[in-house]
């Protein structure tokens, strides 16, 4: 599965007093200043960016945003060396609020940050065509929500380490469906299998597979079988019709 790799914002750059105005007014007005790499063009008040302006790190990223004080704050845009675009909220010069970030590689955040990580609700788009949707927390998706996994499934629930963990439901790609308990990604715990042609497993599973006392009821519900599992087959013990 992947994993947000798009989750941090570097300070805009660092800012002194002493550097050299390169044009303008760098006190009170519109100027433009570098130091050691970085740079920033915009509006100044008190020797401190302040109102609209740009700002070029050394690395390459470019920041459009408001400012009050020297820091971003408000609705900005940054744009990474390696195209990733970042458009939403700042406040103390990081995501703080509402954004979207899109990758090189094709995915797309849109939800809610905190110090510069997704945290909170929102939706993350892969570029496979799976997503999540739900809450994220400190950059890791979880610990509730829809994950679907194209050609694979769609899974509601809980989330450990962006994978099931806890309990939750799942659809897969042959219509065979499955709620109880999961563990690391594995059906793992008590719970129960619907399958396409309408039989029911109710079983405690295993590392995806039912094990120990159980019970499958054939389709239309016109038959039962209880007994042991063993490496996902059923021991038979009591077989008898619905009454």
């Amino acid at each position: 599965m992947k994993k947000l790799l798009f989750c941090s914002l570097l300070m805009l750059f660092p800012l002194n007093v002493l550097a050299d105005c390169l044009k303008g007014d760098c006190k009170n007005g519109y100027g433009i200043f570098e130091i050691e790499g970085h740079r920033y063009e915009g509006l100044w008040q008190d020797g401190k960016p302040h109102g609209f302006g740009k700002g070029t790190q050394a690395n390459g990223n470019i920041v459009l945003v408001e400012f009050l004080a020297g820091r971003g704050e408000g609705f900005g845009t940054e744009i990474y060396p390696d195209g990733r675009v970042y458009v939403g909220e700042f406040s103390e010069t990081k995501y703080n609020g509402f954004g979207t970030i899109k990758t090189p590689s094709g995915d797309t955040y849109s939800g809610q940050f905190v110090d510069g990580v997704p945290h909170g609700n929102g939706r993350l788009d892969f570029s496979d065509g799976g997503y999540f949707s739900g809450t994220f927390d400190q950059g890791q998706i979880g610990p509730f929500g829809t994950l679907s996994i194209p050609d694979e499934m769609v899974y509601v629930g809980q989330l450990q380490k962006e994978r099931p963990h806890g309990t939750g439901s799942a659809t897969f790609a042959n219509n065979t469906t499955y709620s109880g308990q999961w563990k690391h990604g594995d059906m793992h715990g008590k719970g129960v299998m619907k399958w396409p042609d309408g039989s029911i497993t109710l079983s405690t599973w295993v590392a995806g597979q039912p094990q120990g006392y159980g019970c499958e009821t054939a389709p239309g519900g016109t038959q039962h079988i209880c007994g042991d599992f063993e490496n996902g087959e059923i021991e038979t013990k009591d077989k008898r019709p619905n009454q």
